[in-house]
């Protein structure tokens, strides 16, 4: 794998429709999501593959693993009355939702039984105890702070993920 590719990191966005020519590489992952892989201030496209060096799965797997190391050094989670703020950079905090080890180990003491989860905008991850009835209010009232007026919003939706037991 090349350099550039070696150095994308997954993104989570809102689905889109197919691009022309030089489409950005992406992965549909459902419920009006996919992945795309930034690299820097650029895209990782379909003509990045031609040279044969990596496959799609081998990029995805490089973008986890680099957006797995970015949270790993710089992930910051603070508490906002009844729910959690997660930080890591202003740019993949949304991003983090796609980092399962996230919601099943290293959160998993701030939560009962799961987790709702907000990612309004692409800068923008909260979760509550999936519970908490004051939590998941909270969480609605913020998203609704971000759409008015956000940038690179993503949904309105609060998504519920359970701990595995």
């Amino acid at each position: 794998m090349d350099d550039f590719l070696s150095r994308s990191i997954a993104c989570l966005l809102p689905s889109a429709p197919p691009e022309g020519e030089d489409a950005r590489l992406v992965r549909e992952i459902g419920n009006g999501f996919m992945i795309a892989y930034a690299v820097d201030n650029d895209w990782v496209r379909q003509r990045h593959l031609s040279t044969g060096a990596a496959t799609a799965a081998d990029v995805h797997r490089q973008a986890m693993d680099n957006l797995f190391t970015l949270c790993a050094y710089h992930i910051r989670v603070q508490q906002f009355g009844a729910f959690f703020g997660v930080f890591i950079d202003g740019k993949f905090e949304a991003s983090m939702f796609l980092l399962e080890r996230l919601w099943q180990k290293d959160f998993a003491n701030l939560v009962e039984k799961g987790y709702a989860i907000a990612a309004p905008a692409r800068d923008v991850l909260a979760f509550c105890d999936i519970d908490s009835h004051e939590g998941k209010t909270e969480l609605k009232r913020m998203i609704d702070r971000v759409w008015d007026g956000g940038d690179h919003l993503l949904s309105r939706e609060l998504f519920r993920v359970r701990k595995k037991t």
